[in-house]
């Protein structure tokens, strides 16, 4: 990425995310999210409202990459308290 035909515009960071747009021209410009999701559940909520948030403002091609800190399907998880499904169908929801 650090090329000089490469361009990085910083758009919005905060201690859980960055989102940047990078393009080499005008015609191919996309949008990186980095995330790391609440690790609370009573906080997860938050999480999902600034993805809605993020993809309310820019309509591009995006990457979203980071921890969301929870999961979308109760197989993915193994061993502990199992996960309630409003928990999940809220993850889901929200990608």
């Amino acid at each position: 990425f650090w090329k000089k035909e490469v361009s990085v515009s910083l758009r919005d960071k905060n201690k859980n995310l960055i989102d940047v747009l990078i393009g080499n021209g005008a015609n191919n410009i996309w949008r990186f999210t980095g995330l790391y999701g609440e690790p609370k559940w009573a906080d997860k909520h938050l999480t999902w409202q600034r993805l809605r948030e993020l993809k309310s403002v820019c309509d591009m091609s995006w990457a979203v990459i980071g921890d969301m800190n929870d999961i979308m399907f109760s197989f993915e998880k193994e061993g502990g308290n199992p996960r309630p499904g409003h928990f999940m169908a809220a993850f889901r929801d929200a990608v």
